[in-house]
């Protein structure tokens, strides 16, 4: 219902955008590197930084959308270590609700970053997680019901550092695309958004201009 609520608010901003609208807004954004049952973190800042950075100049150059940190620095390190069911989390459409509503789902939600809501939750941040393995994924994201995205170790890497930008491009309401060049393409090396789903995402609660 809040989803539904917030799209209805952001609809001046959808037709906006849709007209060719481009002025900057903002994305609150915190990446959390979790540790494993050892506390070893499962990757190093800098390898999420240089995902980061890829992904930072998709939106930039696609929506015209800032990502800004939640809250002090973009990433950071877990202090302590994740359960199991957190560090290696299912991604199928039955796993990944099934990993919501258990162990794993609990702690990522008890540890997102909850600060910067508003009326309807707008201006609502992403958490990030960067876990071991998402299993049967790179990535996975409970589209725009939710308010936290897990990335794995390895999907970090290479030509899949696009990865986050598509994992929050769900988040922000965007379902796949079959566009060879495009962002929301499954497995693809796209960067591209269509002028609708420009519009989707602007006028998602995440997405605001303060």
């Amino acid at each position: 219902m809040r989803e539904v609520l917030s799209r209805i608010v952001g609809a001046p901003d959808f037709v906006a955008t849709l007209a060719g609208a481009r002025r900057e807004k903002k994305l609150r954004l915190r990446i959390v590197v979790v540790r494993d049952g050892d506390g070893r973190p499962v990757a190093s800042v800098k390898e999420v930084e240089a995902a980061l950075g890829e992904s930072l100049r998709v939106l930039e150059r696609e929506a015209q959308t800032r990502v800004v940190p939640a809250d002090g620095s973009l990433v950071a390190l877990m202090e302590g270590p994740a359960p199991p069911e957190a560090l290696d989390a299912p991604c199928s459409t039955n796993g990944l609700w099934r990993t919501d509503l258990g162990l794993g789902g609990r702690w990522f939600r008890a540890n997102r970053f909850r600060a910067g809501y508003r009326f309807l939750g707008r201006g609502a941040p992403l958490t990030v997680f960067v876990v071991h393995d998402v299993v049967g994924k790179c990535g996975c994201s409970l589209g725009p019901f939710g308010d936290y995205i897990t990335i794995d170790a390895d999907g970090l890497a290479g030509g899949t550092k696009r990865i986050l930008a598509h994992e929050i491009g769900h988040s922000c309401g965007l379902p796949h695309a079959k566009g060879q060049d495009n962002l929301m393409r499954p497995r693809g090396p796209g960067e591209r958004m269509t002028r609708l789903q420009r519009a989707v995402f602007r006028s998602s609660r995440h997405v605001t201009y303060l």
